[in-house]
């Protein structure tokens, strides 16, 4: 996406302990039960006491019009401003997406061309939004297209897989992006690298359909997918930083010289967001033109876990809780990297984008 005159409005999230007819918790505990790994080393290795799964029987459809209504609820926008809608959740069968966005879709009354399905993985909150300008791009001033970040990773998992079960879980997130005022996105892109730490060549994930056992102990035939759980912590750090790297000079070289950049990044696990936040933020801190940068990175992990695209807008809903002093007109990064769907042995997704934070800004149009 180049340089754009769009901005993003009010971002809404489920937290699962308000939702527990959707969302059910995911304890350390439980874990050890099913992995065979001890609670404590749950915890050491990520950082968090507890996470959300969809409750069994449940849908992603149930989870996205869930977080549909609250945004509607807590922004004010209706659903007759909606014109596009640009839906992401991941999955290795991509219809499935697609046929979940034309399902919301025609619940909405938009026309076909104007609904977008994708499955893009950790780094799907940018991709996301890059197609969701292009959408937003050729609607009326005074429409919105709604974003969707709805992730239920069991579907894709084996709950006795000790790499994914610890950090992955549920999540849903709505926001909108128009041509009025808001957190004015500044850009929004991703690419498929071939990340540079694997002198052996090893595969970064394998997906095969498999005989794979779900939270409640029952077996089934589905498409499963496997991290090769250092290879892929390694390289997604690196290029976590790399995406964040480049995008902090693409923001300065666009002139933005606020005294603080903030940065929220996909969120792998708790134990890796925190060496961010200890490491990179000090690190990134410059001085530009007299002025000291600042480098700020939120770590927003603790009870939401790895929820894939979900995790950057999730963080962004409760950022004024995470960072209380956050001011209007700061800069916030978020780079992103995770499984590359289209080639997930070989390759790893990378995304970058950043706004200028404006809470409340959109109502300025009213």
């Amino acid at each position: 996406m180049p340089d754009t005159t769009l901005s993003l409005t009010h971002f809404a999230n489920l937290e699962g302990k308000q939702h527990p007819d959707l969302l059910e918790p995911l304890t350390n505990e439980r874990i050890s039960e099913l992995t065979g790994l001890t609670a404590k080393r749950v915890f050491q290795s990520t950082g968090m006491d507890t996470r959300y799964i969809m409750s069994k029987g449940r849908h992603p459809l149930d989870l996205a019009r869930r977080v549909m209504e609250r945004f509607y609820a807590q922004s004010g926008i209706t659903p007759q401003q909606i014109g596009a809608l640009a839906f992401s959740h991941t999955c290795y069968d991509k219809i499935f997406a697609e046929e979940m966005a034309d399902t919301l879709g025609k619940e909405l009354h938009l026309p076909k061309e104007n609904v977008l399905g994708r499955s893009y993985g950790c780094a799907g909150f940018p991709d996301i939004l890059q197609k969701a300008g292009v959408l937003a791009e050729q609607l009326p001033s005074d429409r919105h297209c709604l974003v969707l970040n709805v992730e239920t990773p069991q579907l894709n998992k084996d709950a006795r897989d000790k790499y994914a079960t610890p950090i992955f879980a549920a999540g849903a997130t709505a926001t909108t992006l128009w041509k009025g005022p808001g957190h004015q996105l500044l850009f929004a892109d991703v690419d498929d690298i071939v990340p540079a730490n694997n002198p052996k060549k090893e595969k970064f994930f394998t997906v095969a359909n498999e005989l794979a056992e779900d939270f409640w102990g029952e077996k089934q035939m589905r498409m499963v997918s496997h991290m090769n759980g250092n290879l892929v912590y390694t390289n997604g750090l690196e290029t976590i930083e790399r995406a964040a790297r480049e995008s902090l000079e693409r923001v300065l070289n666009m002139g933005h010289l606020g005294h603080r950049i903030v940065v929220v990044p996909h969120q792998p696990n708790g134990k890796m967001v925190q060496m961010f936040v200890d490491v990179d933020g000090p690190a990134m801190t410059r001085e530009n033109d007299g002025k000291v940068i600042s480098v700020e990175w939120v770590n927003g992990m603790n009870g939401m876990g790895n929820t894939i695209s979900a995790t950057i807008p999730s963080v962004l809903a409760r950022l004024w809780k995470l960072l209380p002093g956050m001011q209007k007109g700061e800069i916030v990064l978020f780079p992103a990297a995770g499984i590359c769907v289209e080639n997930p042995e070989d390759k790893m997704s990378m995304g970058h984008g950043a706004m200028i934070w404006n809470p409340g800004g959109y109502r300025e149009a009213s």
